[in-house]
């Protein structure tokens, strides 16, 4: 379960989330569209804990937590396996036992052949595989999602998002939040979605009707 209540965050003195309440319900997938600049991605973020608000509360219903940003941000100077690794490690797992692990959730995603590979020698929707990868290979409760495929092209697209319903359906006790503005990344991930104006209004509806 993820839940904010009553949260504003301020950048340059304007709120860029003002007074917002909002809840996921925990083991599903929740989407969050709206037009950019709107706030999405720093909900993602105060979830996450990587920005804290300036008023409010912010409730986890767990604090193992998986982020895939919209750029890959892999680590240029590592390869594939020691960029899986870092997460790992950072868990607190012995080298042999992050690379072990790395190693079996990059067989996965279908990247077992570039783990020696670093990402520059990798295709745009390789490098995200890698992100989710990473993400995924905390085994975490959480998985925060933000425009995760928004910069590949549409083939690429459409083949990490066949790859993604393949991953919510093998762990389906994942709680997971996907923020996009295209609702049609949403189709057969999502159960419910927020659709938030720019104004920072936020409307609930099931995945069948939001279209």
């Amino acid at each position: 379960m993820l839940e904010l209540r009553e949260v504003t965050k301020m950048y340059n003195g304007q709120p860029i989330i003002d007074r917002l309440s909002i809840k996921i319900a925990a083991n599903e997938v929740t989407g969050l569209l709206g037009p950019s600049g709107c706030g999405k991605s720093t909900i993602l973020k105060i979830f996450a804990g990587l920005v804290q608000p300036d008023a409010g509360t912010v409730k986890r219903g767990s604090d193992c937590i998986g982020f895939v940003f919209q750029e890959h941000r892999l680590i240029p100077w590592k390869t594939v396996a020691e960029n899986v690794c870092f997460s790992l490690r950072a868990s607190g797992l012995s080298k042999k036992e992050a690379l072990h692990q790395a190693r079996q959730i990059l067989e996965k995603v279908e990247l077992a052949a570039c783990i020696n590979q670093y990402p520059s020698q990798l295709s745009g929707g390789m490098c995200q595989r890698v992100s989710i990868a990473r993400a995924l290979a905390i085994k975490p409760d959480i998985l925060l999602l933000d425009e995760p495929f928004s910069s590949l092209d549409l083939e690429l697209k459409n083949n990490l998002l066949v790859f993604l319903r393949s991953i919510v359906r093998e762990h389906p006790d994942m709680t997971i939040l996907y923020v996009t503005h295209a609702p049609s990344e949403l189709t057969g991930l999502a159960r419910f979605i927020y659709q938030m104006s720019s104004g920072g209004q936020l409307k609930k509806t099931s995945a069948a009707r939001a279209w």
